[in-house]
This record gives structure tokens, C-alpha cells and sequence, in this order.
């Protein structure tokens, strides 16, 4: 699980240090906070995938605009062949 804030826009960042390569695939999903509110507007998606880590990128559904500088929590599965 990742417990990050979104930068200016609208992305959090995940590392990986046991692999060189990028994964094959990758899922996001949010996690329950108890601003659970806040958090149903927020959609994630797979922005880019690196040999070092990934772009996760928020998505407001009220107001279809980057999540700029929004603290979020969301669980992540990587898949590497």
C-alpha cells in the first residue's frame, strides 16, 4: 500500500528496487480511508511504468481534472514475466 499525496499533476510515484526491467502489467486500487467521501471522486490509472518504478495518476470524477496535490492511499499489483 501507498500513502502518498499527488503532486501538481496528479501523480504519485511507486518504486521497486528488486527488479531492472518494467513489469508486464500493473494494478491500482484505492483504499478505504475515513474520508471514503473524498475518495469515490478519485479514479487512478497506470500513467507510466519504468525500470525503477511508476506513475500512478489521479483523476477527479466531479470534475474530470488532475488530483493536483491530493493525499491519497491505494494498494498496487505488479506483474513481471
Amino acid at each position: 500500500m501507498v500513502d502518498a499525496s499527488t503532486d501538481q499533476n496528479g501523480v504519485a510515484t511507486v518504486d521497486w528496487v528488486r527488479h531492472s526491467t518494467p513489469p508486464q502489467a500493473m494494478l491500482v486500487m484505492l483504499a478505504r480511508t475515513p474520508s471514503d467521501d473524498l475518495n469515490r471522486f478519485l479514479s487512478p490509472m497506470v500513467y507510466e511504468l519504468t525500470n525503477n518504478g511508476a506513475q500512478v495518476r489521479f483523476r477527479r470524477n466531479d470534475s474530470n481534472a488532475w488530483a493536483a496535490n491530493q493525499p491519497t492511499k491505494f494498494y498496487w499489483l505488479a506483474l513481471w514475466k
